[in-house]
């Protein structure tokens, strides 16, 4: 026999040197890890829910620069308006013999005139594509009846 001991026989031994473990202390190391486990889980959701809330800081203030873009662009382009009718006031001012009162009368005259002649040209637009649409509407549904019955409303119409 050899003095050596084998790989068991060191098993062996350390389990004769530590005392034996009892439910409650395997249970109570279990607990600890349940709560180093909780203790993760809240790390990682409170880094997602920063993540989030960053996101969404970062949402509003592309939303307020893209406002405020827009109310840049507004303004040049009231300013440009503003320039223009400005221009075309004195320049009829000065045909008119330096009367800029009349220049400006007939420009705001001119504009409130253009203004309307858009709007009527636009509502007759708006309101020939809602008569197509319309008739369009009723179009498809006589052949929906054609197809479906073998004929429409127009020929039920003479029995």
């Amino acid at each position: 026999m050899t003095d050596q001991p084998t790989q068991s026989d060191d098993r062996t031994t350390a389990e004769a040197d530590s005392p034996a473990k009892s439910p409650a202390d395997f249970f109570h190391d279990a607990q600890g890890h349940v709560e180093e486990l909780g203790e993760y889980a809240g790390v990682y959701l409170s880094a997602k829910m920063a993540e989030m809330r960053r996101a969404v800081r970062r949402m509003i203030l592309f939303a307020i620069l893209g406002i405020i873009a827009v109310l840049v662009v507004i303004a040049l382009v009231i300013t440009a308006c503003v320039m223009a009718c400005a221009g075309v006031a004195h320049l009829l001012a000065h045909l008119l013999g330096d009367r800029l009162w009349a220049g400006e009368l007939l420009t705001g005259v001119g504009i409130v005139a253009l203004g309307g002649l858009a709007i009527g040209i636009m509502a007759r637009a708006c309101r020939k594509a809602w008569r197509q649409r319309t008739v369009d509407y009723y179009e498809s549904r006589k052949q929906e009846q054609l197809r479906r019955f073998g004929r429409n409303i127009d020929d039920a119409g003479g029995e």
